[in-house]
């Protein structure tokens, strides 16, 4: 498949960025590190495999809220496949009428590290390419968190695919939502 770039999303020099970087041993997480600078603050996020996770050299955990009307939500759209959002959107507007909130970054590797480390309750977001989240798939999974598919399995290292990341309860109730249609 062919890898687009959409050049208006980085034109406008949003103050925010991230880097991400993953060892792989067999197609599994064993160790990821990712940067970001955000508003001027810089945060390094560090997970190894059995190990726990990170920020700025402090243990992290994904929130414990587990009602999901009480959840802050992060969206991604998939900007790549609008042919989609139509019902994409539908989705989304059910989980923001079941959530306290949603918020979209447009990163997938920041809404994954803010989830890992308990500022968001939960991400969704369909077609993610494996840039995009094998570093914060380990980051949530070692912070106590899991990562599925859209049908509740556990998330599969594959080229591309759909995430959903949080703990457990909220997990299971953004899931649960993507087989209304």
């Amino acid at each position: 498949e062919e890898l687009r770039i959409l050049p208006g999303l980085y034109e406008k020099e949003l103050p925010e960025f991230n880097g991400t970087y993953v060892l792989m041993k067999s197609g599994r997480n064993y160790r990821e590190l990712r940067e970001s600078l955000e508003g001027g603050d810089r945060e390094l996020y560090l997970a190894e495999k059995g190990k726990g996770s990170f920020c700025n050299g402090e243990s992290i955990h994904v929130s414990s809220q587990k009602d999901l009307k009480k959840s802050l939500i992060a969206i991604g759209t998939a900007p790549y496949y609008k042919a989609d959002y139509p019902r994409e959107f539908d989705r989304f507007r059910r989980i923001f009428e079941n959530c306290l909130d949603i918020r979209r970054s447009g990163s997938a590797a920041l809404d994954l590290a803010h989830v890992a480390c308990g500022r968001l309750d939960g991400y969704v977001e369909r077609r993610l390419k494996i840039w995009d989240y094998a570093a914060g798939t380990l980051l949530v999974r070692e912070a106590g968190g899991v990562v599925t598919d859209y049908e509740g399995k556990d998330r599969a290292m594959t080229l591309m695919g759909d995430t959903a990341a949080g703990n457990p309860a909220v997990v299971a109730a953004l899931v649960q939502d993507y087989h209304k249609d």
